[in-house]
């Protein structure tokens, strides 16, 4: 099973209280949660496995945005930078610092991977967590390092207003 960045993709963008944060998913994954009102807003979705869907396990990401004219989402931020990133396994891809490790859930070993960025306004982390299932599909961790980052390199943001982009609706949070 590959997963493809390419096709049906669903872009999706958080509006904060001086800008916008924008990135594109796959359109087949679920959403399982999604808090968008600013100053600190994560969303989750699950990428599709059929190696998983008689388990407990999935494969998961979460895109948060912190705002930086906030001092608790920033606090919030390097509250996370300091307790969950392993500075060990720190890289850099493009203008994102990037961390590997691994983790467990019960009895499934998971590889996990994050990335931290500032945009205009906003710093921005993406974690993608996938299981290591002996049913997993041949090029499984392959994919999903593609996946993790054609997200990555879908990541936008400015302050001001967002731009519209063609057959868009914008929902402002702040504005409800």
């Amino acid at each position: 099973m590959t997963i493809s960045m390419h096709a049906d993709l669903t872009g999706f963008g958080v509006i904060t209280t001086k800008g916008w944060v924008s990135y594109a998913v796959n359109s087949s994954w679920k959403v399982l949660s999604m808090q968008t009102k600013p100053p600190q807003t994560a969303a989750l979705y699950q990428i599709p496995n059929p190696a998983d869907e008689t388990t407990p396990d999935s494969t998961n990401i979460t895109i948060m945005t912190f705002e930086t004219n906030s001092s608790d989402a920033t606090s919030n931020f390097n509250k996370y930078v300091k307790n969950v990133l392993s500075p060990e396994k720190h890289t850099k891809y493009k203008e994102w610092d990037f961390y590997t490790q691994e983790g467990k859930q019960g009895d499934t070993d998971y590889f996990i991977r994050d990335a931290a960025r500032t945009v205009p306004g906003a710093y921005v982390v993406v974690r993608l967590a996938w299981p290591r299932l002996k049913q997993n599909p041949k090029n499984y961790d392959s994919d999903m390092e593609a996946t993790f980052r054609s997200v990555l390199d879908s990541v936008e943001g400015g302050i001001g207003q967002m731009p519209k982009k063609e057959g868009a609706v914008i929902r402002n949070p702040n504005n409800q």
